[in-house]
């Protein structure tokens, strides 16, 4: 007889107390201070409690409930996926920020058996436009929106 009952959620919170641990491990150099003079590394350390007191308590859950198992994902999905994320900055080098979100959404969208192709257009342009916004005029970032081809 199994003590874990539901896989997905021992999961889930065995990889928050392994973030927590490297976040916990990564803030122990910096001095916490006290709470009227916070270090730096006093939020780290208090979200890494946070996120630990997070993981203990979703795998004290996964001990009860319903049973449900882990399966392995579809590595064809995991492909659109790094897909995307590896062309996304060839995309913004060479055509710029809204041309590489909308390819970055377009490749993504494969992943899914329930994207069509409206929705996956409105997402193309909402990010693409929002990205833009927030990136180079709301934050000022250097980064360019159109082609070199484009401007010339």
């Amino acid at each position: 007889m199994t003590i874990i009952k539901n896989q997905k959620q021992f999961c889930a919170g065995l990889m928050f107390a392994i973030f927590s641990a490297g976040l916990a491990w990564m803030s122990w150099r910096y001095p916490i201070g006290t709470a009227a003079q916070m270090g730096p590394g006093y939020w780290p350390r208090i979200i890494a409690i946070f996120v630990a007191v997070i993981g203990l308590l979703l795998i004290g859950k996964s001990c009860t409930g319903a049973t449900e198992t882990v399966s392995l994902p579809k590595f064809s999905i995991l492909g659109w996926i790094y897909a995307a994320i590896i062309t996304f900055p060839f995309v913004l080098e060479f055509a710029g920020l809204p041309i590489a979100v909308a390819v970055a959404v377009l490749l993504s969208s494969q992943a899914s058996s329930e994207s069509d192709w409206r929705s996956t257009l409105i997402l193309m342009f909402g990010l693409a436009v929002f990205a833009s916004l927030l990136f180079v005029y709301l934050l000022g970032l250097n980064i360019q929106l159109l082609p070199d081809w484009w401007q010339r």
